[in-house]
């Protein structure tokens, strides 16, 4: 994991170095202190469906100048012993120990004059369970209170089973995540006509389509009390090309009701990332792969950052910033 950036009492005593008081320049270094690193937790009823989007969307954000950490709680292996055939008896074979904790540039702005860089840390998010209670959480704040301190922006990807996700208490920023094939549009029926049955589809408006969205992406929130920024989703589809004027009513409508649609992400090549999967590095390079996810990492910072985020470098490589990233 690259250094955390110089302290203000390291940049004091450069100072005091080149004749400088020391105590008038650590006072100076510690009025300009940056702002500590936001923590990020995407939501979902089963999160393994979203990380390839998720990891896009991190990617975007370094392609915009920002440092980027990526928490990973390490896949749980259960180690089942092999058997072999030995001199005609079957004996038993300890299978290898799984990989221990690593950290990982994924990606970095460099020779750019930008700072945006992405970084991968995996590991043991809890020690073992204690006579007292459950496992503790030690390895993981220890890892957010550095993130905080050395990135901007540090995103958790937890390793749940499905509906047992929980938000965690340190998060400063919650967002919603759904995988859909389009906005719905349509509500199916069946109808007596005579003495058959047929289907009846009457067009949703665009307030019942946002209704239908929420109650349908957003039900898995009820198990708890958590305030989110609002709803990403993606799709084979690209939901606005096909009506814009729907699109932004049902985006209208979702931003009324305090539950903001943050963006429609939708990749040109329509390949489908296998379950659980991550984009290869490849992908994190590709000016076409992070552009598909900009508009709404872009829109996500509005809300996470609240307009505050910092000045976008002009690499040549970095997508444009789109003049309305919900649209």
């Amino acid at each position: 994991m690259p250094n955390a950036q110089s302290t203000a009492e390291q940049r004091a005593r450069r100072d005091a170095r080149q004749g400088a008081k020391y105590t008038t320049a650590l006072r100076a270094h510690m009025a300009v202190r940056q702002p500590r690193g936001q923590v990020v937790q995407f939501l979902a009823r089963d999160l393994d469906e979203h990380v390839y989007v998720v990891r896009g969307i991190a990617a975007a954000w370094a392609w915009a100048g920002l440092r980027v950490l990526l928490l990973c709680e390490r896949k749980n292996e259960i180690r089942r012993p092999k058997m072999k055939r030995v001199k005609g008896r079957w004996v038993s074979e300890d299978s290898p120990a799984p990989p221990g904790a690593y950290s990982r540039l994924l990606w970095s702005s460099a020779p750019a004059p930008s700072t945006g860089y992405l970084v991968e840390q995996n590991f043991e998010w809890y020690t073992g369970r204690t006579r007292s209670g459950p496992r503790e959480d030690t390895p993981l704040r220890d890892a957010v209170r550095h993130g905080r301190d050395a990135f901007d922006l540090v995103v958790l990807i937890p390793n749940f089973l499905p509906d047992l996700w929980r938000p965690y208490p340190f998060v400063d920023h919650f967002v919603a995540i759904a995988g859909i094939a389009d906005l719905p549009r349509y509500e199916r029926r069946l109808r007596m006509a005579g003495t058959r049955q047929v289907v009846h589809e009457p067009q949703l408006t665009p307030q019942q389509s946002a209704a239908v969205l929420r109650d349908r992406h957003l039900h898995f929130l009820y198990r708890h009390d958590v305030a989110i920024h609002g709803l990403v989703c993606h799709g084979r589809e690209p939901a606005r090309s096909a009506d814009p004027v729907f699109y932004d009513a049902v985006a209208q409508d979702m931003s009324t009701s305090s539950v903001p649609l943050l963006g429609w992400i939708s990749r040109s090549d329509h390949r489908l990332a296998p379950f659980g999967a991550t984009p290869p590095q490849g992908d994190l390079e590709c000016d076409d792969f992070v552009a598909a996810h900009a508009a709404t990492a872009l829109s996500i910072l509005d809300e996470v950052l609240a307009g505050n985020r910092p000045p976008a470098p002009t690499s040549p490589g970095r997508p444009k910033e789109p003049s309305s990233p919900r649209g």
